[in-house]
Formats: C-alpha cells, sequence, structure tokens
C-alpha cells in the first residue's frame, strides 16, 4: 500500500479542484473532486481514478459521454448557425446591389470565371439562395433548441446523482 501524501495538489484534469491527498484505501487518495480529474496523482501505480469519493456508476458515466457529444453536437450546429448567417447576410448584401445595378450584371462561377447575367435573372437566383438558407437556418434553430434542452436535463441528473445529498 501505499504512502499516504498529505500535501495539497493541483488537479492534474479540466476541473480545477484542489486534490487532498489522504490515505482513503488502496490508492491512498481521496479526492474531493467528482470526475477522473486525479488521474496523475502521485500515489502508488495501483491508483485507479474511479476509486475516489465519487463512485460513478456505469449509467452516470455514459450520461456524461453523452453531455460531452451532445456539447461537440451543439457546437457544431453553433459553426454551422454562424457560416449560414454570414452567407445570408453576404446574399442580402448582393440582392440590394442587384436590385440597384442598372441593365445586365454580372456572377462569379467557380473562382476564376465571371457570366455577365440578367438582373431578373440574378435576383431571381439571389432570392432562392436565400430562402434555402433561412430553410437551414431554422433547421438549425430547431436542432439547437432540442440539443440544448436535452443537455440541460442530462445536466441535471448527473448534478443530481453527484451531489452529496443524492444518497
Amino acid at each position: 500500500m501505499a504512502k499516504p501524501n498529505k500535501e495539497k495538489s493541483e488537479c492534474s484534469g479540466e476541473c480545477g479542484s484542489e486534490c487532498h491527498s489522504e490515505c482513503g484505501g488502496k490508492c491512498g487518495k481521496d479526492c474531493e473532486c467528482s470526475g477522473e480529474c486525479c488521474a496523475d496523482c502521485e500515489c502508488s501505480d495501483e491508483c485507479d481514478p474511479r476509486d475516489k469519493k465519487f463512485n460513478v456508476d456505469a449509467e452516470t458515466q455514459q450520461q456524461i459521454q453523452e453531455l460531452q457529444m451532445l456539447e461537440q453536437a451543439f457546437q457544431q450546429i453553433m459553426m454551422q448557425k454562424q457560416a449560414f448567417q454570414f452567407e445570408l447576410n453576404e446574399t442580402d448584401f448582393a440582392l440590394e446591389e442587384v436590385k440597384k445595378a442598372e441593365g445586365d450584371v454580372f456572377k462569379f462561377v467557380g473562382n476564376q470565371v465571371i457570366i455577365k447575367t440578367s438582373k431578373e435573372k440574378m435576383s431571381d437566383e439571389l432570392v432562392r439562395k436565400n430562402e434555402l438558407l433561412e430553410l437551414r437556418l431554422k433547421n438549425l434553430d430547431k436542432q439547437e433548441k432540442e440539443i440544448s434542452s436535452r443537455l440541460g436535463k442530462i445536466r441535471q441528473e448527473i448534478t443530481k446523482k453527484l451531489s452529496p445529498n443524492a444518497k
């Protein structure tokens, strides 16, 4: 059995909590943070990050993994939403410029070709693109709300299970 280390050490994970080493069993550690933040503790090689104050059952571990995946999905949706919003703003601007134009207009096709087209045709094309972008943004808003709601529920369940008064 490892000797208990009575010194405070900074948590090696992302939770930022301090770990207080006291003899708590085979690894000699007893952490006050929730999670596997003390995996790099200075106890024996027998130290198992799950042998902490909070024993996390398989269901809670699965919920934590689901929470992490949902958070990643949420971030991706937000990035897509931002990109579509930017494109929508550009399309709105282009549409306004086409309306101001007199006669034919020019448009880029690919990166190297510019084609002359009628003002009406270009305007119709931009309006259709605008409608498509608005539809995509509406869909992303719906996904954002669904994931946000699910994230809130899972966070609440995990917090409830890990709180000291839950048992």
